[in-house]
């Protein structure tokens, strides 16, 4: 069973985009505690981790991008999720935001890479990971200790995991916490589940379709881009009779009079004169013909001078 919607949701309030402060989202935490993270890992319960790189970005990577080459993408709660190499390997720059040293060590093994390992300034017992190339790194800390102070401008977010994982108290300081790392042409793909809860433990929260739109909707542009049926075996074990994945679409809301371009640059509907010249001094000239327009060409040949 699978729903493709297209479904955008809007709300009545369009606040101004916003840079947060870095000590503004001090004292929120997961679900469960850190250490109840890191004995997950040390046990090797991490039933969340898959395999195989997820399809929904494989199916959406160019909604994702915006269709550009070399983007720079945000993987909060990553784990040692297999989509961050995936997207390295398409030419993506990848960032992650893991708790757990254990999940930050596994990725790098298990993809066959050496990392270069650094403190994390000002985060207390952070450390980076880093790929030989610079283009994964892997920021080991909380959450929510991460800010602009230590990395931002991020042209993407994919969030498979995220999102289910926090306290409902906390969601909504998790989402401005994203939109502040975000480029206002930014694109967020988020995949979220849901089920009847009271025949399953979190994490992972089931999160509703309106509940997405009340966490972002004031601040982004919410679209539905699928539902599609969940169930695994291990679901059915759980005792559940169904889940539902749903993958949304979401934009942060522009100023009126903004809109995106096909560079992901952020520019007014009405170009300026100096907004044309900037366009022809960053060669952004997609609407340059080398050809001629043969549509243009015939209608020459047809005007002829008026007579009075």
């Amino acid at each position: 069973r699978c729903i493709c919607t297209g479904q955008t949701y809007s709300s009545l309030v369009v606040p101004k985009f916003s840079v947060q402060s870095s000590g503004q989202w001090r004292g929120i935490r997961m679900s469960k505690g850190l250490e109840q993270w890191q004995s997950r890992w040390k046990e090797g319960r991490i039933g969340f981790h898959r395999t195989a790189v997820n399809p929904y970005i494989k199916k959406y990577i160019d909604v994702l991008t915006r269709g550009r080459p070399k983007v720079k993408v945000l993987v909060p709660l990553c784990g040692k999720s297999v989509v961050m190499k995936w997207l390295a390997e398409q030419g993506h720059t990848v960032v992650g935001v893991e708790c757990c040293t254990e999940g930050a060590e596994a990725f790098f093994q298990e993809s066959n890479l050496t990392p270069n390992i650094s403190d994390i300034p000002n985060i207390k017992d952070g450390k980076l990971y880093q790929s030989q190339d610079g283009n994964i790194s892997l920021y080991v800390c909380d959450f929510f200790d991460f800010s602009r102070d230590v990395e931002a401008d991020f042209d993407a977010v994919w969030d498979r995991g995220a999102l289910v994982a926090i306290n409902s108290t906390d969601r909504q300081r998790y989402a401005d916490l994203v939109l502040s790392l975000m480029k206002q042409s930014a694109c967020y793909l988020l995949q979220t589940v849901e089920f009847d809860q009271i025949k399953r433990t979190p994490p992972p929260y089931s999160v509703t379709i309106p509940e997405v739109q009340d966490i972002y909707g004031a601040k982004f542009n919410v679209r539905l881009l699928e539902t599609a049926d969940g169930m695994t075996d291990l679901d059915n074990r759980w005792g559940l009779t169904s889940l539902d994945d749903h993958l949304f679409l979401l934009t942060p809301k522009l100023p009126e009079g903004k809109t995106v371009n096909k560079y992901g640059e952020v520019e007014n509907l009405m170009v300026t004169p100096e907004e044309w010249q900037t366009r022809w001094c960053k060669g952004h000239t997609g609407f340059h013909k080398s050809a001629i327009n043969r549509s243009g060409k015939r209608s020459s040949c047809s005007i002829t001078p008026s007579t009075m």
